[in-house]
């Protein structure tokens, strides 16, 4: 069905993929919690860049082109 977070990503749907800690998130806290802010934090800086009308259109050419799909 395509639901991994890299069939996602590869499908544009989302924006990024979050790492997780070896042997998941609830084993180590501090490094999820890390590994969450740096992409908040890297997310931001590079939207904060972005003139807010390129962020708009950027978005509704992303949105316009969920769910297509070709033979």
């Amino acid at each position: 069905m395509k639901l991994t977070a890299t069939d996602l990503k590869n499908l544009n749907i989302i924006d990024g993929v979050i790492s997780e800690p070896l042997g998941g998130a609830h084993r180590d806290y501090d490094q999820s919690t890390y590994n969450l802010q740096s992409q908040i934090v890297d997310s931001l800086d590079r939207l904060t860049k972005m003139k807010t009308e390129d962020l708009i259109d950027q978005r509704i050419e992303k949105y316009s082109v969920m769910g297509a799909w070709t033979e």
